[in-house]
């Protein structure tokens, strides 16, 4: 992965869901589809004044940490899944929440407080 910036103890590198799964999501609102690429770019127009925060062409969560820690041998990665909460709640991901498999979830009118009823269900919250 090229262009990551480690500053203190915080590095992120983002990933974008693929085509499909954004197309479908957007198709259902009445909304155009706006491909990876372009998505991509957004994302690196909107943190360009964090350069701590970087765009991960990889597609791949574990091939990107591997990324990172062969780069920075002498750190520790901690990856966070980042998911709105209509997914989350979609697929209960909060079940899956333990010490090594964090998540940050962007709320969603309607979907907030069930992601919330169900980490406290599960005890991650």
């Amino acid at each position: 992965m090229t262009g990551s910036i480690v500053q203190g103890s915080c590095c992120w590198a983002q990933m974008r869901n693929g085509n499909k799964h954004v197309g479908e999501k957007l198709r259902m609102k009445g909304l155009p589809a706006i491909s990876y690429w372009d998505r991509a770019e957004l994302t690196t127009l909107a943190t360009s004044e964090r350069p701590w925060m970087d765009f991960n062409p990889l597609r791949s969560e574990p091939h990107a940490v591997q990324a990172l820690q062969h780069q920075w041998a002498n750190l520790r990665f901690i990856r966070y899944a980042l998911n709105g909460a209509d997914d989350v709640c979609k697929f209960q991901k909060w079940r899956g929440c333990t010490e090594d498999h964090r998540s940050i979830t962007m709320g969603r009118p309607g979907f907030t407080k069930q992601v919330i009823d169900g980490a406290r269900r599960q005890r991650t919250a």
